[in-house]
């Protein structure tokens, strides 16, 4: 008779976790415990966990079907499309807020920012052109120049001109996150960075 308590304290307990477990999964995912679930791919993994921002990293990834069969190479490709899209965007939305504002130094900003993203996307696709030529140490220099040198100049020219508030902000986090993210791959595919 106390063998069969036992059992059943424990299988109360066992139910009683599992019932907790679950109710924490639904009511407080995580993105990263949903990403590592929906993104099989174990070079993309690797590669995300030795980025500066695992989430980021997992998300834009997995925000490309064609992630899961990439190999590193393949990546560097998506990452690439990637930040295309994103600088693109950036581009268009500069140009949309500067032929909208009043203010002429809020639209110097603006204008400026939309030629950095312009030349930002023709590095990076500068940076493209010598990764599918296999000259991987100028890709990466591309890719650098555009992360720290070219992209932060639009935040700094709002800094400049003391608007605190960049209507750009994210669009220009977005755009620098996925070139370091370019960065990143380029490093490991020369074993700059060591993968699991």
């Amino acid at each position: 008779m106390e063998a069969s308590n036992n059992t059943s304290h424990y299988h109360s307990l066992l139910i009683l976790l599992l019932a907790f477990i679950f109710f924490l999964n639904i009511n407080y995912p995580t993105t990263s415990a949903l990403e590592l679930e929906e993104l099989t791919n174990r070079v993309a993994i690797d590669l995300c966990n030795k980025f500066s921002d695992l989430i980021f990293c997992l998300d834009a990834l997995g925000s490309d079907p064609r992630t899961e069969t990439a190999d590193l190479y393949g990546l560097a490709m998506i990452s690439f499309d990637l930040a295309r899209t994103n600088f693109t965007q950036a581009s268009s939305f500069a140009a949309q807020l500067s032929n909208q504002t009043k203010d002429p130094s809020l639209k110097s900003c603006l204008d400026l920012c939309k030629v950095i993203y312009d030349n930002g996307n023709s590095m990076l696709q500068q940076a493209r052109s010598f990764a599918e030529a296999n000259v991987l140490m100028s890709a990466e220099a591309n890719m650098a120049d555009v992360t720290w040198a070219i992209v932060p100049k639009c935040m700094d020219e709002f800094k400049k001109r003391g608007v605190d508030d960049s209507p750009l902000r994210e669009k220009n986090h977005f755009v620098q996150t996925l070139s370091a993210l370019s960065v990143r791959i380029l490093q490991a595919l020369q074993g700059k960075v060591l993968l699991d």
